[in-house]
C-alpha cells in the first residue's frame, strides 16, 4: 500500500516531478480526439481499476469506463466545494457535474490526428475532465450505437468561455488497438499511458470539488467562524499554572 510518497532518483523514476495534472479544457474552434479511459470493474465491493485488465495486458470483457460525480458550489477564493447537505445551501445553489479521464491523442486543429507523433508514441495527454450532466447525457446517447469501449470520440469547441462542445464517434478505439499490439515500443507507450492514468485516478475527486467542512468554506471567505466556549482557555490555565516559575 502507498503511503504517499514516491521514491526515486536522477536516473530513473523521476518523469513526473515538476508536472502538473491539468483538467481538460477545449479551445474554440478546435476538434480533439479523445479515448475514454478510466476503465475498471464494478463488484460487490465497488469498483476496481486493478480489475480491468487480464495479465496479458488486454482488456477484461467485463470493464467499463468508469465515472464520477457530485454536486458542488463554487466560490470565489475558495473554488469548487462539495454540497454535503441544507447547510451548504448558504454558499449558494449547487449544480451536478461529473468526471472522468481523457486520453487527448495528437491532432491538428481539425482534429484529424498526428500520424508522426502518434507513431513515435509522442503527444498524447491524460487529463481530468469535468463537464456537465447535459454532456454525459449526449454522449450517453451515442455510446448506445457507438460505445466508448470501441470509439474515440470526436470533441469540437464552439465557445471555449462556455464550454460549447459537440460530439461524433470515430472509428475506432486508438488506445483498444494499442492494447492488442505486440510491438515493444507500443507496450512502452502503453505503460506510460496506463501509469498516468493511474495518477489521474488517484487525485480526481480532488480535481471535481474540495471536501469542506461548513466552517472551513466560512474561513476561505473570511468570514467568522463560531468556536466552542470554555475548553481552549480552560487548558491554557493549567498549561501556565504548571510552567509558572519554570520559564
Amino acid at each position: 500500500m502507498s503511503d504517499g510518497f514516491l521514491d526515486f532518483s536522477m536516473d530513473s523514476g523521476d518523469d513526473a516531478i515538476g508536472k502538473k495534472s491539468t483538467r481538460f479544457k477545449a479551445e474554440s474552434d478546435r476538434t480533439y480526439r479523445a479515448t475514454f479511459c478510466w476503465f475498471s470493474v464494478q463488484g460487490p465491493d465497488g469498483w476496481d481499476d486493478t480489475a480491468a485488465f487480464n495479465k496479458d495486458g488486454t482488456l477484461n470483457p467485463d470493464a467499463t469506463i468508469r465515472y464520477t460525480g457530485c454536486e458542488r458550489i463554487y466560490k470565489p477564493g475558495v473554488g469548487y466545494f462539495l454540497y454535503k447537505g441544507p447547510a451548504y445551501a448558504q454558499f449558494g445553489t449547487p449544480k451536478q457535474n461529473i468526471a472522468t479521464i481523457l486520453l487527448v491523442w495528437p491532432t491538428d486543429k481539425d482534429g484529424d490526428l498526428d500520424a508522426t507523433s502518434f507513431k513515435a508514441g509522442k503527444g498524447w495527454k491524460v487529463q481530468p475532465w469535468v463537464f456537465s450532466g447535459d454532456k454525459y447525457n449526449t454522449i450517453k446517447k451515442s455510446n448506445k450505437r457507438f460505445p466508448l469501449l470501441g470509439h474515440d470520440l470526436a470533441m469540437s469547441c464552439t465557445d471555449a468561455q462556455y464550454q460549447k462542445m459537440t460530439f461524433s464517434p470515430e472509428g475506432e478505439n486508438l488506445l483498444q488497438k494499442m492494447l492488442e499490439s505486440d510491438k515493444p515500443e507500443i507496450k512502452a507507450t502503453v505503460a506510460k499511458i496506463l501509469s498516468d492514468i493511474k495518477s489521474v485516478a488517484a487525485n480526481i475527486n480532488r480535481d471535481l470539488a474540495r471536501d469542506l467542512t461548513v466552517d472551513q468554506v466560512k474561513e476561505a471567505l473570511g468570514e467568522e467562524v463560531d468556536s466552542p466556549t470554555g475548553g481552549s482557555n480552560h487548558a491554557s490555565q493549567n498549561v501556565d499554572d504548571l510552567l509558572d516559575g519554570v520559564l
